[in-house]
C-alpha cells in the first residue's frame, strides 16, 4: 500500500434487527411478542417509562454494564425515553420481519470484514455473530466478553482499538 491507494474494507456491527430468528414470530403475531407488548404498553404510557425501562435496558445491556457502568445505563435510559413509540412499533412489527434474509450473500463478500460480538448480548448471542463471521470469507471475529448489544457504548476503548488494529492490518491510512 502506498499513500493515496484505495482500500475497500467492510465494517459490520453485529445487530441483525431480528430478521434471522425471531422475526417470523413478530410477523405472525406482533402483539403477542415481548416487543409487541412493550411497544403497545409504551404507547399507552406515552413513552418508555417506569416499569418498561428495565426490559428495554436489559435487552441491550449486559450484567457488567448494568453493574459497573452507571453512565452507560443512564444513557440507554435517556435514549429509550426519547424513542418515538409509533416509529419503534412500526420497525419492530412491520419493517424488521419484512427485511429479506441476506445470509446467502455473506459468502460473496470479498472485502475485509470485522465482526464484533458482545459476550453478554441477550439479543444477538455471540454464536449467531460467529455464524455470520464464518460465512464471510476471511472475516475476523472478536467477542468482547464484558459487553452486550451496545458494545461501542459499553466498551468504547476496546471497540476503537479493535477498529484501529483492523484498519492498520488492512493497510489503511487514516
Amino acid at each position: 500500500m502506498t499513500p493515496g491507494d484505495t482500500v475497500r474494507i467492510g465494517l459490520a456491527g453485529y445487530g441483525r434487527g431480528g430478521r434471522f430468528f425471531h422475526a417470523p414470530l413478530i410477523g405472525l403475531a406482533p402483539e403477542c411478542t415481548l416487543a409487541g407488548v412493550l411497544t403497545r404498553s409504551a404507547q399507552l404510557l406515552g413513552g418508555i417509562r417506569g416499569p418498561l425501562k428495565a426490559p428495554v435496558r436489559d435487552a441491550f445491556l449486559g450484567p457488567t454494564a448494568r453493574r459497573e457502568k452507571p453512565e452507560v445505563v443512564a444513557t440507554v435510559n435517556e435514549l429509550a425515553a426519547k424513542v418515538n413509540i409509533t416509529s419503534g412499533r412500526h420497525a419492530v412489527t412491520s419493517v424488521v420481519p419484512r427485511r429479506p434474509d441476506q445470509r446467502e450473500l455473506f459468502g460473496t463478500i470479498r472485502t475485509p470484514v470485522l465482526v464484533v460480538a458482545g459476550g453478554e448480548d441477550p439479543t444477538f448471542p455471540p454464536a449467531e455473530s460467529e455464524q455470520m463471521a464464518d460465512a464471510i470469507p476471511g472475516a475476523r471475529f472478536v467477542v468482547l466478553e464484558q459487553s452486550a448489544h451496545l458494545a461501542a457504548l459499553e466498551s468504547p476503548e476496546e471497540v476503537n482499538a479493535l477498529i484501529d488494529d483492523f484498519l492498520a492490518d488492512q493497510g489503511a491510512a487514516y
